[in-house]
């Protein structure tokens, strides 16, 4: 693909080739330097993926089951008529489910379960009658039907007078951030991601340089850009196809039926959707560049990809909100991506991957000038989405807790280090200044290093962020009280439905004392209060959270619920107070919020921008260090992309 895009690019008329000793063997020499930048870049792409799946298995994190009725070890005195398992994110039907055995290992229950029709996210199974007393087990295998990532684990409770030994759950899976699969499973999931994103990315990215940067700068759509788009986008369903074997794969524990996977799972067919246009597309942008026609080729191939990026994040985590802004923000983040992407290679080609560039030198700085005015909108824009998204996902940017959440940082370390070596560039102007080797040698660093921020892109969204890092904080009633306590109260998965009470304390709670949690249901007087005991969450390894678990919060319920210490003497105490209500969406009245709401200040930098933006183009001025007539078209259209998604999210708020 590079080399396609680099021939006619530096080969063209206006190339100025050098007269100097030796110059005939600037084609083999640059042949040469093609092959080993193409060769570090295919061992970068087979190594990254193994090295950060193996990377991400050490780091402790928590499994996407967030509760279970019965609940993982606990010990009941009647036998349950009902099993539910509550995930972060809806499942898929046809490849979720759970297995019930007993103490003996006998089977009850296989294949069993199904969504519960009022809450995509939960799998439940009704029994014929009351479990018996004894000890059980429960083997679950489910598919999320945002993205179609699969985990499986298992959890140990009991009926009557027994006593549970040993681990009564799969913690151990949610140190991964690929639970439940081997290195080689994550590696070919995260290569398949990889090719079906970089191979959109290139192509989108490549039609909207064409129009604003190569065609100005050199009269004319090169042949080789238009052959770029073609293999992006057959590599990208080269990738679809890869994931659809991958996910039928991990979908079932029987023999994968790929067709089956393809045509009757939400992910599945996304994917077969995607792979479908790919290779359809890129054939007809592949026929219209032997043709000779390359803007017809790279205008086809832009819509395509534009299509794909829409199919992509439909498709992935962002899918599993209720609301529609998460997509149409990773839309805008992906667009943006590609933009930067697709010119940091068309630039890399032009200055020969590291070598000495043949272009004549106002012909580059135009380029460069013209690239750098996308450049900052879109690194704008990649910026600004990329906080809301994490925000979102993981709700807390001061500790890393999870395999997700240290992906997520090496993500950001990659891309803060590409938008210095570009912050040089920029400044350079195309100037060729011998900063870090010169222009040609910095492209070429910029450009591995964006290529990286992908391969770690497609590892976050081969896993997923673990649903346990987004409970629902919820405000103390009693301010004075919390402050003295330092305790805290929030809700998972916080919408109608089975839920987790979590609190947390400012320490681990000394031996002999008991906490309960008293919870009385205002919308409904003179109901009587319900006590829960709190007992340690065993997926905190510090000791400081209490869990419990409640069959149902009814939407349009508010509640106040009062955490009740028992010292050692055996006098309860109130240590905190909160009060919280429910709609159909989830928690609608007391929902903590930070002091600073990352999501406002993303709105309204995203606005801040956009007027900016708009009033520089109305006073016919352009950005610093670039060409006017660039620079005016891509801030008119980064403030409009920007006005729309800060209005939307102040609107909005936080998705729930």
């Amino acid at each position: 693909m590079i080399a396609a895009m680099a021939r006619p690019l530096i080969d063209g008329p206006i190339a100025a080739r050098s007269r100097r000793r030796g110059a005939h063997g600037a084609p083999a020499r640059t042949a040469r330097r093609l092959a080993l930048v193409l060769i570090a870049a295919w061992a970068t792409f087979l190594s990254m993926p193994v090295l950060l799946a193996s990377t991400a298995a050490r780091v402790d994190g928590h499994s996407e089951l967030l509760l279970s009725l019965p609940a993982a070890g606990s010990i009941l005195p009647v036998g349950p008529t009902q099993i539910s398992l509550v995930f972060s994110e809806p499942i898929e039907a046809r490849y979720s489910a759970l297995d019930l055995s007993d103490g003996s290992g006998a089977v009850i229950l296989s294949a069993a379960g199904a969504p519960d029709l009022t809450d995509p996210d939960v799998l439940s199974v009704d029994l014929a009658a009351p479990l018996p007393a004894g000890s059980y087990m429960v083997t679950w295998h489910a598919s999320s039907a945002a993205d179609g990532h699969d985990t499986t684990g298992f959890f140990v409770f009991g009926v009557g007078s027994v006593s549970l030994s040993g681990t009564t759950q799969s913690v151990d899976a949610s140190g991964s951030l690929h639970p439940g699969h081997d290195s080689a499973h994550a590696a070919a999931e995260i290569q398949g991601k990889a090719a079906a994103y970089g191979g959109v990315m290139v192509a989108f990215g490549l039609a909207v340089l064409a129009l604003l940067v190569l065609i100005p700068g050199l009269g004319r759509v090169p042949r080789g850009s238009a052959y770029g788009a073609a293999v992006g986008l057959i590599a990208a369903a080269a990738g679809c196809l890869v994931l659809i074997v991958v996910g039928a794969t991990g979908a079932t524990t029987t023999a994968p039926d790929y067709l089956t996977y393809a045509t009757g799972s939400r992910a599945g067919v996304l994917l077969s959707a995607r792979l479908v246009l790919g290779l359809l597309a890129g054939l007809v942008v592949l026929v219209l560049a032997r043709r000779g026609r390359p803007a017809q080729a790279l205008l086809a191939g832009g819509l395509a990809a534009s299509a794909e990026i829409g199919l992509i994040a439909a498709g992935g985590h962002a899918a599993a909100f209720s609301s529609p802004l998460p997509v149409a923000v990773d839309i805008v983040h992906v667009g943006a991506a590609s933009i930067w992407l697709a010119g940091l290679v068309a630039l890399g080609a032009l200055t020969d991957f590291g070598g000495r560039t043949r272009l004549a030198p106002a012909v580059l700085g135009d380029l460069v000038r013209r690239f750098s005015a996308l450049a900052l909108v879109s690194i704008a824009l990649i910026s600004a989405t990329g906080v809301y998204a994490a925000w979102i996902e993981i709700g807390d940017f001061t500790a890393i807790r999870s395999a997700y959440d240290a992906n997520l940082a090496i993500k950001v370390v990659f891309f803060v280090l590409a938008v210095g070596v570009g912050a040089l560039n920029y400044l350079d102007g195309g100037r060729d200044r011998p900063w870090l080797g010169g222009l040609s040698k910095r492209l070429l660093l910029e450009t591995c290093l964006g290529i990286l921020v992908v391969v770690v892109a497609a590892n976050l969204t081969s896993g997923s962020p673990t649903g346990t890092d987004r409970p629902v904080a919820i405000s103390p009633s009693d301010a004075t009280l919390a402050a003295t306590n330092g305790i805290g109260l929030a809700i998972e998965p916080g919408r109608p439905g089975p839920n987790r009470y979590l609190v947390e304390l400012p320490a681990r709670a000394a031996s002999g004392m008991a906490f309960s949690l008293d919870l009385v249901r205002l919308d409904q007087p003179g109901g009587a209060p319900a006590s829960l005991p709190l007992q340690v969450d065993p997926t905190d390894a510090t000791g400081r959270t209490l869990a419990a678990d409640v069959d149902r919060l009814p939407a349009g319920s508010r509640w106040t619920a009062t955490i009740v210490e028992t010292g050692l003497g055996g006098t309860p105490g109130s240590v905190g107070a909160f009060s919280f209500a429910l709609d159909e969406e989830g928690i609608s009245a007391g929902r903590q919020t930070p002091p600073i709401d990352p999501l406002v200040v993303v709105a309204i930098l995203l606005l801040l921008g956009s007027l900016i933006g708009a009033g520089l183009s109305l006073a016919g001025r352009s950005l610093p260090r670039t060409l006017p007539a660039t620079s005016r078209v891509a801030v008119l259209g980064g403030s409009l992309v920007g006005a729309v998604l800060g209005v939307a999210i102040l609107v909005t708020g936080a998705p729930r």
